[in-house]
């Protein structure tokens, strides 16, 4: 059997609550797109970041830890990378 990892961008999938976009408390996000090799991932990774950063105002976030701060958006992940077992099924 032979197994390996793959590296999944996936997105954070912020809730918003008609004031504040909120990190969800488990799961959420969706997979965007998969690697072999997790450079390219991280790089795909912080281009999706840059990209929506600059979409957002960061004092439309907050965390359950941190309610009321308002975020450096360099601080504020809209996706990361989430590295996955892969191999044979065994039987």
């Amino acid at each position: 059997m032979s197994n390996s990892e793959i590296y999944v961008v996936m997105s954070v999938g912020w809730e918003y609550d008609d004031n504040y976009y909120h990190k969800p408390e488990h799961g959420g996000g969706n997979p965007e797109c998969y690697y072999v090799n997790k450079e390219d991932a991280e790089s795909k990774c912080h281009e999706f970041n840059i990209q929506a950063r600059s979409q957002h105002h960061p004092g439309d976030f907050q965390t359950y830890d941190h309610e009321g701060d308002e975020f450096d958006m360099n601080e504020i992940d809209f996706f990361v990378v989430v590295p996955v077992q892969v191999g044979d099924k065994q039987e």
